[in-house]
């Protein structure tokens, strides 16, 4: 039976790793950000900022929310995205603009765009989400494989399967929109 999965934000996913390929770091933020930590951010200016929607290219993920300051008077901590890192993200798999979309055994393998939709979570929140759209691409469905917390509620489903809607699925960045110098 198809399931509908809740629509959530991003999360990130290390993958467990003896070398610590990615290692968190602190970078001085720009002016006014007001993102939410999961959010991508790229440089702009010489300071992180959030990404814009369609993201090509990005520095890495946001591990705390933004701080609304002056630009370089505080560092944010994101995990940064360099060229064979694998970065790795759980979301939701939608249309760009964040409605229904039904997963295909297709879609396993393709390219995707990392969308963000002020209110296109399942409580109208912010959310960041991968697009069905096969242009301006940056991320690569690895998986139908859902993150713990968004197993659906009271439900024997672990794991997405073809003909689920909204469903959650694993993630790579794409290394053309790596831009983080290592």
């Amino acid at each position: 039976m198809a399931t509908t999965w809740t629509k959530r934000t991003l999360t990130v996913h290390l993958p467990n790793d003896a070398m610590l390929a990615t290692v968190p770091i602190y970078l001085l933020e720009a002016s006014s950000q007001t993102f939410l930590a999961g959010s991508p951010v790229v440089f702009s200016s010489g300071y992180m900022a959030v990404a814009s929607d369609a993201v090509t290219t990005l520095a890495g993920f946001a591990m705390e929310d933004g701080h609304n300051i002056t630009a370089g008077t505080q560092k944010i901590k994101i995990v940064p995205c360099a060229v064979g890192n694998c970065v790795q993200l759980f979301g939701n798999f939608l249309t760009t603009a964040a409605a229904d979309n039904v997963l295909a055994a297709t879609d396993l393998g393709i390219t995707a765009q990392l969308n963000y939709e002020a209110a296109g979570g399942s409580a109208g929140e912010a959310i960041w989400h991968f697009g069905d759209t096969q242009s301006s691409e940056g991320v690569q469905i690895i998986n139908f494989k859902s993150d713990v917390a968004s197993l659906p509620a009271n439900s024997s489903v672990v794991e997405p399967t073809a003909g689920d809607t909204n469903a959650r699925v694993l993630a790579q960045v794409l290394d053309s929109a790596a831009d983080f110098a290592v």
